[in-house]
């Protein structure tokens, strides 16, 4: 489609604005620019090809909407392929319908909603592509995309975005049914052209001839208004805000038992191991319904797990499969794991905490939290963990002591991991952009902050000795500080 939008959008669009003279006066069009920072994405179609999704989201693309289906007589052939492509890079995924004013409205709803079947965790809401007439009347037309916007939020519980060229929109009449959300063609200016019908949009198709890795051809570039928390936060998923890492990001770092060495995961299960760190296994290669994001190593060393956003989890050598959260809803994507002589918790962005072979001290779950959660770490007892949120907030359970925070500070990134002393008695952070925050015993030995990284840092290990410790950036890059000794990097 040429002004294919965001799921549960609904979309009517024709051709890009300023190229179709017929339609509403200009004094009823609003230039209206982005309200804060944006993020990337695409919408898709048979058009592209075969599409290679790793590539796209390594690109710095956050989300894609994919066509179900024109009208009722014709299924996309390659939408199946690109619904389940994009979930398995973690991406925000959408579907749309390039919408037939000449067809049965219930029939094309039904139609999609059987393809894309329950929404899930950053799915977002169906959207109507609407961008011709089929020579029907304006009162035809409106009374069927109602009808359709309808249809769809009954059965999603969700309000269908609306994607439309400012110029056609005048064309058809009508207002949107209440609440739906703007997707505006506007390909060229700097700002785009919106109805008079709404005073904003939220997300932007502005080219139809772009170039994105992973792609072939020529593709439509979108853009979200807003952070990518934000547009995590419209989806099924509801409260999801944290930032699930693609699969070609490098995502976590452990020590070996003596500190001699470490292994490093990346977000397709892979695992790297330096030093003396053994390797016992990974799940690079395989097919994973969402990326790693967190490994822990067993009291030994001789074994680590790795769990996924989605609540799977993986072990290799001496670490047993005690269960997971996999197949379960989440009210927030799993960030972070750490593991006991027992067994092993894993967070959610929520604070919600789930422990396999070990027992559970307490959660954020359900709990007003300024700031997602970002990471876990046990105590050297096992009797309890500390998580940590994006603003630096720390909470404690069990034997886990509070030993100080960031919250309610001024941080120039957000913090990512945190780890714990051999005592128990302190903790570091560590930052997206390498700054080190030290409390209790936890003595500072040095940080990256305020120097220029090639990518930002996604979490942190400490040697056992407590001498040291290890930061790990989304590119590989390993950082060491103290008596933490440079092994090698991905």
């Amino acid at each position: 489609m040429k002004l294919g939008w965001l799921a549960a959008v609904v979309f009517v669009v024709g051709c890009g604005a300023g190229t179709d003279g017929a339609g509403t006066a200009s004094d009823e069009l609003a230039t209206v620019c982005a309200t804060a920072g944006t993020v990337e994405g695409i919408d898709v179609s048979e058009f592209q090809g075969a599409i290679d999704w790793a590539a796209v989201r390594a690109s710095g693309r956050v989300f894609g909407i994919a066509r179900v289906a024109d009208g009722t007589q014709h299924l996309d052939p390659t939408f199946a392929t690109n619904w389940a492509g994009m979930k398995a890079q973690g991406m925000v995924r959408g579907a749309y319908q390039f919408f037939r004013a000449s067809e049965d409205p219930i029939a094309q709803a039904d139609l999609l909603l059987s393809k894309i079947g329950a929404l899930e965790p950053g799915d977002l809401a169906p959207m109507l592509d609407v961008e011709v007439t089929d020579g029907q009347t304006s009162g035809t037309i409106d009374a069927r995309i109602a009808a359709w916007v309808a249809h769809v939020k009954a059965a999603t519980g969700r309000e269908p975005l609306v994607y439309t060229g400012p110029y056609f929109w005048g064309q058809i009449g009508g207002p949107p049914s209440e609440g739906t959300t703007l997707v505006v063609a506007d390909w060229g200016p700097s700002c785009p052209l919106v109805p008079a019908a709404w005073s904003r949009w939220q997300f932007w198709q502005y080219a139809d001839n772009g170039h994105v890795p992973g792609i072939g051809g020529l593709v439509d570039l979108d853009r979200f208004d807003g952070s990518e928390a934000a547009l995590r936060a419209l989806t099924g998923g509801g409260a999801t805000t944290s930032d699930v890492p693609s699969p070609s990001d490098y995502v976590g770092i452990a020590s070996t038992a003596d500190g001699s060495g470490y292994w490093v995961e990346k977000g397709d299960g892979g695992m790297f191991s330096f030093g003396d760190a053994a390797f016992y296994g990974s799940m690079g290669g395989k097919s994973l319904a969402m990326p790693t994001v967190g490994v822990a190593t067993t009291s030994d060393g001789k074994g680590y797990w790795l769990a996924a956003s989605d609540g799977g989890m993986f072990g290799f050598g001496d670490a047993p499969f005690l269960g997971s959260m996999g197949g379960t809803k989440l009210a927030g994507p799993v960030v972070g794991v750490a593991g006991t002589k027992t067994g092993y918790w894993m967070v959610a962005d929520d604070g919600g905490v789930f422990g396999f072979g070990t027992a559970f001290y307490g959660s954020m779950g359900g709990q007003h939290l300024n700031a997602p959660v970002s990471g876990i770490a046990a105590t050297p007892s096992g009797h309890g963990y500390w998580l940590v949120a994006k603003d630096g907030g720390v909470f404690a359970f069990g034997d886990a002591g509070f030993h100080g925070s960031m919250g309610g500070q001024h941080l120039n990134a957000p913090v990512v991991g945190i780890a714990g002393t051999p005592s128990g008695k302190g903790y570091w952070l560590v930052a997206a952009d390498g700054g080190m925050f030290s409390f209790g015993d936890a003595h500072f030995y040095g940080s990256m902050g305020g120097q220029h990284l090639n990518a930002p840092v996604t979490g942190m290990a400490a040697r056992p000795q407590g001498d040291g410790y290890w930061l790990v950036a989304k590119d590989g890059g390993v950082f060491t500080f103290g008596a933490a000794a440079f092994h090698g990097r991905p």
